[in-house]
């Protein structure tokens, strides 16, 4: 008489991704009482900064019958072996893909190429992408006294709108919304897409009460413009958080968090306000 089955063992995650600062990387799953969180905050388990992964993007939860994954509400979704799913129990070998990082269910450790050489823009609106930034700050970073601003803006109900309209229509706002923020920056500017609806202008040089006036300028020009998509019109708004280099935020994930909690507060406000008359 055979033995019954046990449920599936605890798993490897391997990433496989465009971006060379994930690559290769490994996560044992383990049984753990809180979910194993995947997204692009830092408070994250499992922290994937690409293009298409949402801030709280999906989490892995053990089960009486095995290890199983569950979007969080992602923007551009989670997929299993291709298959866009909002759960799904997990087999060995199995791909798991978020945004553009490919992640797979393996028992041992495989052999990763580290000759890998990522593009510094983002493929979808050619902007630098997160890599190229964060290598932007550090340099930046590395001159003493020099003046530096991260303005972070992120898309309102973005999710909404891929809903809404699809996921095409959702690209073709990203890169509209990358070609009006283009026209606003000046010479030594960094203009990146951070991931997902999110945006960053970097500006070195430049003081905090200047950078607020042109991230104003850039938030005003997105929210009056309409896109025309696919016969649709689209109307948008962003929501914006600036974080000034100082000694409690001389790397670039401070900065992000920090920007980050400028612009969650933001919103809270905008949503205890008065409707207008």
């Amino acid at each position: 008489m055979s033995e019954p089955r046990s449920p599936d063992p605890d798993f490897l995650i391997v990433i496989w991704s465009r971006n060379r600062e994930h690559i290769g990387q490994i996560y044992s799953l383990e049984p753990s009482p809180a979910a194993i969180t995947v997204g692009r905050r830092p408070t994250s388990t499992i922290v994937l900064a690409s293009d298409g992964v949402s801030r709280n993007h999906a989490r892995f939860e053990k089960h009486d019958d095995g290890w199983w994954v569950f979007d969080d509400g992602s923007t551009h979704g989670t997929f299993v072996n291709e298959e866009r799913v909002e759960s799904a129990r997990l087999r060995l070998g199995d791909k798991i893909r978020f945004g553009d990082t490919m992640l797979m269910l393996n028992d041992t450790a495989p052999i990763v190429n580290p000759g890998y050489n990522g593009s510094p823009t983002d493929g979808l609106t050619k902007l630098c992408n997160r890599r190229h930034l964060f290598e932007q700050i550090d340099r930046e970073l590395q001159s003493p006294g020099q003046r530096l601003v991260f303005v972070l803006f992120d898309i309102d109900h973005f999710k909404r709108l891929n809903d809404t309209y699809g996921h095409s229509a959702g690209d073709e706002v990203l890169r509209g919304i990358a070609s009006l923020m283009q026209e606003h920056a000046h010479p030594g500017d960094v203009l990146a897409r951070y991931g997902g609806e999110e945006f960053v202008l970097l500006l070195p040089g430049v003081d905090r009460q200047e950078a607020t006036a042109r991230a104003e300028a850039i938030r005003a020009a997105i929210a009056t413009h309409e896109f025309t998509v696919e016969g649709h019109t689209i109307s948008v708004t962003l929501s914006v958080g600036i974080a000034q280099a100082n000694e409690d935020t001389r790397s670039a994930d401070a900065l992000f968090r920090a920007a980050d909690q400028e612009l969650y507060a933001a919103r809270v406000r905008s949503r205890s306000l008065p409707p207008s008359p």
